[in-house]
């Protein structure tokens, strides 16, 4: 991979996807406050073709980073916030009612999940088993069944975030002992 990365003081050739990916990391670095080291991670893992997760509290700029990083390369984005009432037309599309009608079941995808290229989830482990369940192959395997069609994906980078693990896991604060998380439920 480093024999992509521009010579110092060479101008990068404009088609050179890890030149603009650098670009764009420079550009998070000077719009968010302290979060080079995000903004680097996820370029590395853009690059890589490899998801992520993020684990940050709340309110800390993860989905804003992810969202101008997709802008910056120009990609084309999805975004989700689960909830355990989420349900998985939600994020891959509405079944397409004309094909019903005819006997085949088979969900519209456009600007949905399946048609990003970078796909931002926010709260990942408060989704329910059946979008869970829905994830697994199109993380694993980057394919969609979309009724009997598999259709191959065109995220190559999905960022899972884990904000908000103390609550989804019902663990106790610091210091406070383990009563302090007894009795929390989602």
């Amino acid at each position: 991979m480093t024999e992509h990365l521009a010579q110092p003081g060479a101008a990068p050739a404009q088609d050179d996807p890890v030149a603009a990916l650098e670009r764009a990391v420079r550009r998070i670095g000077q719009r968010f406050l302290a979060k080079d080291e995000i903004a680097r991670l996820v370029a590395v893992s853009a690059i890589a073709g490899e998801h992520m997760v993020i684990i940050g509290p709340p309110g800390t700029a993860k989905s804003a980073l992810v969202r101008a990083f997709a802008r910056l390369c120009d990609a084309r984005y999805f975004e989700y916030l689960l909830t355990r009432f989420t349900e998985p037309n939600e994020l891959f599309g509405p079944v397409d009612m004309r094909a019903f009608r005819e006997g085949t079941y088979e969900r519209r995808t456009e600007s949905m999940l399946p048609e990003a290229e970078i796909v931002f989830l926010d709260e990942i482990f408060k989704a329910n088993s059946a979008i869970l369940n829905s994830l697994l192959t199109l993380l694993n395997e980057r394919r969609f069944n979309n009724g009997a069609r598999v259709v191959e994906v065109k995220a190559d980078h999905v960022v899972l975030d884990r904000g908000g693990m103390r609550e989804t896991l019902a663990l106790p604060a610091r210091g406070k002992g383990a009563a302090a998380g007894a009795g929390h439920a989602d």
